[in-house]
């Protein structure tokens, strides 16, 4: 799914362009552009936490805040940053989701979906990966609808799940 580059090179660019959009006098940029740009940037923005969601698993996964006296990612990456270690945990987990779905991951990364849509669905899905009729679903829905509609796909799930003959067999006991 993902090319490789050096994840260094990949930040310094990121910083670089934060660096330019600093030096935008907004003072002479037209209504218009700033409505675009605004709505661009917000797009960017989100893909942008798609993606500290998948380095904030990552680093979960690698122990990497082992010897830093803080007992996970979310909680060490706070007190570098000054950040919410809440917010922190929550990134944690849409990496995580992102890691079990494709389907997450590219709706996420390509900006199809936006972060706080995807905390939604992750938050109601009870742990089960997004499925791509899910994620198509919830992509055209408004983001207060999100979290409804994941729950109705969670029932119909469970419920499918409840009804296979083969998971039946297994729970009955077998004298």
């Amino acid at each position: 799914m993902f090319e490789h580059m050096d994840l260094a090179r990949a930040v310094d660019a990121v910083n670089t362009a934060l660096g330019d959009l600093g030096r935008v006098d907004l003072d002479r940029v037209p209504s218009s552009e700033l409505r675009a740009e605004l709505s661009r940037l917000k797009l960017i923005e989100s893909r942008l936490g798609g993606h500290l969601a998948r380095l904030t698993h990552a680093a979960d996964l690698t122990g990497a805040f082992i010897g830093t006296g803080a007992r996970d990612t979310a909680e060490w990456l706070a007190k570098q940053t000054g950040t919410s270690s809440r917010k922190n945990r929550a990134a944690a987990q849409l990496g995580e989701a992102m890691s079990k779905s494709d389907a997450l991951a590219d709706a996420v990364a390509t900006g199809r979906l936006s972060t706080d849509k995807a905390d939604a669905a992750v938050g109601a899905s009870g742990d089960l990966p997004l499925d791509t009729e899910l994620v198509d679903t919830i992509s055209n829905l408004a983001l207060s609808a999100v979290r409804p509609a994941t729950e109705a796909w969670r029932s119909r799930r469970d419920e499918q799940r409840d009804r296979d003959p083969q998971r039946e067999s297994k729970r009955r006991p077998t004298h």
